[in-house]
């Protein structure tokens, strides 16, 4: 498909309000169904009852406020490998990747989009598309996250793929290197030749970034 650039695309307050309760609900099932049993992996963790990095608003309500206490006093802290320590980056991947794609396993089964493998130039993506998709001309970037070290555009599914459900457009998930192997020039130019490439056409075309 190709098409002009055009940012951003969610600018209607309703859209606002979809993006932030998927958000919300992926960070909720992220904590309840993944780290509240991360103890089974072989990750090594600092032996804090807390987390003290996680900030618990006074803004929010009450019940809320003691959700999040209750939530984050059973998140242990990661403690990462060395950043030269390639193999252990790798194994850590791996194993928090298994577990999120465990989690996402549920909306692909639900959802039934068509996903395909493929590549944009030299970047690997998943081509997402809803049950029932209809070309718009409309695309929507995903750049997991996962701080450029770890996960993937397979294992990030339980985000990419409600998404799609939800706005009915096609999503294109960037899987792109991961540090320590790649450096960081390297993945965000592979994250830009993508937004490039989907980005140029007529201007029928509306690529937006999430």
């Amino acid at each position: 498909m190709e098409g002009s650039f055009k940012y951003p695309y969610f600018d209607d307050s309703d859209m606002q309000k979809l993006l932030f309760e998927i958000f919300c609900l992926s960070f909720i099932l992220l904590f309840f169904s993944g780290f509240l049993n991360i103890h089974q992996l072989n990750i090594v963790y600092s032996q804090e009852e807390s987390n003290s990095m996680i900030n618990i608003p006074e803004t929010i309500s009450e019940n809320a406020q003691n959700m999040l206490r209750n939530i984050t006093s059973q998140v242990p802290e990661l403690v990462p490998p060395d950043p030269n320590n390639k193999n252990g980056w790798k194994q850590l991947n791996r194993q928090i990747s298994a577990m999120s794609i465990a989690q996402s396993k549920p909306f692909v089964n639900s959802f039934e989009p068509n996903i395909t493998s493929t590549k944009l130039g030299n970047v690997d993506i998943l081509d997402i598309k809803p049950k029932n998709w209809m070309d718009n001309g409309k695309i929507l970037v995903y750049v997991h996250g996962g701080g450029y070290t770890i996960l993937g555009a397979n294992s990030t599914l339980n985000n990419s793929v409600p998404m799609a459900n939800a706005t009915g457009l096609r999503i294109v998930s960037i899987d792109y290197s991961l540090a320590p192997s790649s450096k960081w020039n390297q993945t965000t130019s592979e994250i830009v030749s993508v937004i490039e490439t989907k980005s140029q056409g007529n201007s029928r075309q509306y690529c937006n970034v999430w």
